[in-house]
Formats: C-alpha cells, sequence, structure tokens
C-alpha cells in the first residue's frame, strides 16, 4: 500500500470521527432542548420575543445582565388567582399552630430527635427516593421520642406524598431540595401559624426549645441600620464573628448568597445601628454557631469554626436593602407563607437564596420585614464537597448581584395598584408577578412558573388567608 493511499485512509477515518461526534453532539443538544422544552410546547404557554441581551464582554471574560430577553404569551400575563371553592381534605388529625418542616435523604441525625421532643410543635419530614423508606421506625429506636413520634409526628415518604390532594406534588423533581414544598403546604393545611424552616445537620443550642417569634422580638434588643444604606447588606460582621481557636475576629465574613463584588465593601464600611420600633418581622433568621451559612469560596479559604460572640440582638433589614436567608434555620410567621416556595429549576445550593430575595421585594412593598437574630443554633454540618458546593453554587456567585440591583428598582404593578380588596390575594398575585420577571431575565426557567401558579393555587385550596389566623379549616 503505496503512502497516497494510507493518506487518504487516515484522512477518511478523521472525517468519520469528526462527523460521529458532531452528530453525537447535535442530537443530544436536540435532545436536551427537546426535554427542557416539552411542557411548553404542550401547553403553548410562552414565547420567546426578544433575543438574549449580550453579556457584556472583556478580557476576563463575561458578565450576567438582568436585562428582560422574553416575554409570556398575553393570556399568561392576564393570569389571576381567584377565590376556591374546591377545599382540600386534611391528611390527618394533627393540627398544630407551631410546625417544624424539614426534609432529608439520611437516618434520623442528632438534631431531629430534639424537634420531636419539643410538647408545642408538630415535625413533618419530607423524605426523597434516597430516604430510608423505615425512618419513622429508625425514630422510634430512641425511647426519649417513643411516646411523643405518634402525637406530633409526619413522616412524608414517596408513597404517601403521592396521595395527597396537592397539585405541586406530581410536578416537583425527585432528588431535589425543592420536594420540601411540600411540607410548607402540609403545616399550613394543619393549622400552622408559625413555620421552622429547618434541616437535620442544625441542632437547637436548647435542645428543649425552638425561639418564639414574638418573644425574640420583644425581648432582645432589635436594631435597624441608619440611613444610606446599601442595596446588598451583609449583617454577619454586626454579630462579631471570631474563629473559635484563638477567638481572633474573622475580618471578612459574608452569607451565602451574597454577591462577591460587594464583599470587600460591606466588610471596609461601618454601618450605624438605630432602635427599631417597627412593627415585629415576618421572618427571623436565626444564625448559626460552628458551621454557619456560608458559600464554598469562605469555605476553601478560611478555617472553620466559627462562632459570633453577640449573645442578644436582633437586626432589621430596612426597605430597599437585600440580606440572603436560608432554608435552615429560620422562623416564618403566617403573614409571610405566601413567599415558602422553594425554586426548583436551580440547584439546592441556590434555591433558597433566591427565594429569599423574591420575596423581600414583595414584603417591602407591603410593610413587611426580615432580620437576622443571635445565633440558636449550631450546624454539625453533613458530609459536603467543598468544590461541589461551588459548582451548585455558580448562579449565585455570577447573578446575585444583578439580581438584586434588578429587583430594588422593579415596581411591581400589583404594588401600585390599591384597587385589591383583598389583601391575600393581592400578595399573592405581586409574589407571581416577581416570579415571572425573574424569568424573563433568565433567573429561573418556566417550569417554575407553572409550580409557582399551582403553589398558588393549593394554598388557595386549603383556605390561606393573608393575616387571618383562624381560617384553616
Amino acid at each position: 500500500m503505496n503512502k497516497t493511499s494510507i493518506r487518504w485512509i487516515v484522512i477518511a477515518v478523521l472525517s468519520a470521527v469528526i462527523m460521529t461526534y458532531v452528530f453525537l453532539t447535535t442530537y443530544s443538544l436536540l435532545e436536551t432542548s427537546w426535554m427542557w422544552g416539552y411542557e411548553a410546547s404542550q401547553e403553548q404557554l410562552f414565547f420567546e420575543d426578544q433575543a438574549p441581551v449580550p453579556s457584556v464582554l472583556s478580557s476576563t471574560g463575561s458578565l450576567f445582565k438582568a436585562h428582560v430577553i422574553r416575554n409570556l404569551a398575553k393570556t399568561e400575563l392576564d393570569w389571576k388567582l381567584h377565590t376556591s371553592s374546591n377545599f382540600y381534605q386534611r391528611h390527618s388529625k394533627l393540627n398544630c399552630t407551631k410546625w417544624v418542616v424539614l426534609t432529608t435523604v439520611f437516618e434520623p441525625e442528632t438534631a431531629v430527635y430534639d424537634f420531636f421532643s419539643l410538647p408545642d410543635w408538630c415535625v413533618v419530614v419530607v423524605g426523597d427516593n434516597k430516604t430510608p423508606h423505615n425512618y419513622l421506625e429508625l425514630l422510634a429506636k430512641s425511647t426519649a421520642v417513643q411516646n411523643n413520634i405518634a402525637r406530633n409526628t409526619i413522616f412524608l415518604d414517596v408513597a404517601t406524598q403521592k396521595q395527597l390532594p396537592y397539585k405541586l406534588v406530581a410536578k416537583l423533581p425527585w432528588n431535589h431540595y425543592s420536594r420540601k414544598n411540600i411540607g410548607y403546604l402540609y403545616a399550613i393545611h394543619h393549622g400552622a401559624q408559625v413555620i421552622y424552616d429547618t434541616d437535620d445537620d442544625n441542632l437547637l443550642i436548647d435542645p428543649e426549645e425552638i425561639p418564639d417569634s414574638s418573644s425574640l422580638f420583644s425581648e432582645i434588643q432589635t436594631f435597624s441600620v441608619k440611613s444610606s444604606v446599601p442595596v446588598a447588606l451583609n449583617l454577619y460582621p454586626y454579630f462579631a464573628p471570631v474563629h473559635k481557636d484563638n477567638k481572633t475576629k474573622v475580618e471578612s465574613m459574608w452569607p451565602r448568597g451574597f454577591p462577591l463584588d460587594a464583599i470587600i465593601t460591606s466588610t471596609s464600611t461601618s454601618l450605624s445601628l438605630i432602635g427599631f420600633g417597627g412593627r415585629e418581622p415576618s421572618v427571623i433568621q436565626l444564625l448559626q454557631q460552628h458551621d454557619p451559612d456560608l458559600d464554598a469560596i469562605f469555605r476553601l479559604t478560611q478555617p472553620l469554626p466559627v462562632y459570633f460572640q453577640e449573645p442578644s440582638k436582633m437586626i432589621v433589614v430596612p426597605k430597599n436593602s437585600f440580606a440572603p436567608f436560608n432554608a435552615q434555620s429560620t422562623l416564618w410567621k403566617r403573614s409571610a407563607f405566601w413567599g415558602l416556595y422553594l425554586p426548583m429549576t436551580v440547584t439546592g445550593r441556590v434555591s433558597d437564596i433566591w427565594r429569599s430575595y423574591f420575596m423581600q421585594k414583595v414584603l417591602m412593598n407591603n410593610n413587611m420585614s426580615i432580620s437576622y437574630t443571635s445565633a440558636k443554633v449550631r450546624q454539625d454540618r453533613n458530609v459536603h464537597t467543598y468544590l461541589g458546593d461551588f459548582n451548585s453554587e455558580h448562579d449565585l456567585y455570577l447573578k446575585a448581584g444583578e439580581l438584586i440591583q434588578y429587583l430594588n428598582k422593579y415596581h411591581t404593578k400589583q404594588g401600585q395598584s390599591s384597587q385589591m380588596k383583598d389583601k391575600s390575594v393581592q400578595v399573592m398575585q405581586e409574589w407571581y408577578e416577581v416570579m415571572v420577571e425573574m424569568w424573563k431575565i433568565d433567573v429561573i426557567q418556566q417550569q417554575d412558573l407553572t409550580l409557582s401558579r399551582l403553589w398558588l393555587e393549593d394554598l388557595n385550596n386549603i383556605i390561606f388567608n393573608w393575616g387571618d389566623s383562624n381560617n384553616t379549616k
């Protein structure tokens, strides 16, 4: 075989390899596009009428810019929440005003046992495909909680979830943190006036008590921030964080979801605190000792554990400022339950932070607020790989700063209107409007719009009325 023949054989083989690669890549992209677009193609709900706005390009890469890149069809823009007559029947006889909501894929942890021993609280544990099916049996091995399990505990395994009446259940993905939304609905349906939103690796410092939101507000020093408040507000430094081993001050510390480009300013600028005389916050973030809620960049570059030294302080986030809060140790009053929904088209490490920013916009439009308070919880974190967390938190690093600037400037149509007589409908409709806006700028995807409507309809069908404490049947 001469050299010319060999050359043509090599060229033919390389051409075949390249064509195969192109085919497989194209097929993969088409398949992915079809999977994500199936629901929209079936329902014909959405259309994109504007080309994406190019990112700002430079020698250092591209940046996310919060611009509208798509719009809803008019029929969807006009979607309204209407009074329901299709009320759901309760799943159990449990009726508590205080509920702990958590989801887990592990066997019962030490932190969980404390919740089941609290006399005034009920607990709903939302399972997933990976959660041990005999979770309650494993719990019952602890003699300390045996008597309480039947009295105050619901475990929603996979089979039980499928039997619930909520529209949201069938649409939520498995093996995702957003399954926790089912627990929120369950608690609200069964009498909740207060929800403690937590995880199974957060231990109460006082194992006999979840702090009462009203008591916290009335019994400890409550502050807000004086004038000239930044849009991105980092409150961690005001609770005196120190490294445990040598008690040295943590010079730069920020919560997960805080914009990276605001860190230096937030830690080098001292804000003035003033006494707060307003109404009780609707959401209270309890800080965590030992391994607080931090992003992977902090954990990869700075030593842990970290402890907050400030023993008794609450700081209310002022209007037109945004502070991220989590789904790990947060108290929710009934007036804010509409905002509990966790988005499902982002990772679990992003979902609760996006939720916190979305609903803060609606809170501030309706004279409600959130606050941080001194640590009441110790987090003994489940096993994580920090680089895995880093990958999951990608959106937080690249989009958080732009997102809150956009929210700060955005004016909701519902917020500008005072024509609506039903306050509950107005607030929930306004929250949905914010969700639509977040889809328009590519922060969440269309499945979250479908689910957010189902979320509101489910709330409506369990007779949820904003601010009404005697309405659950």
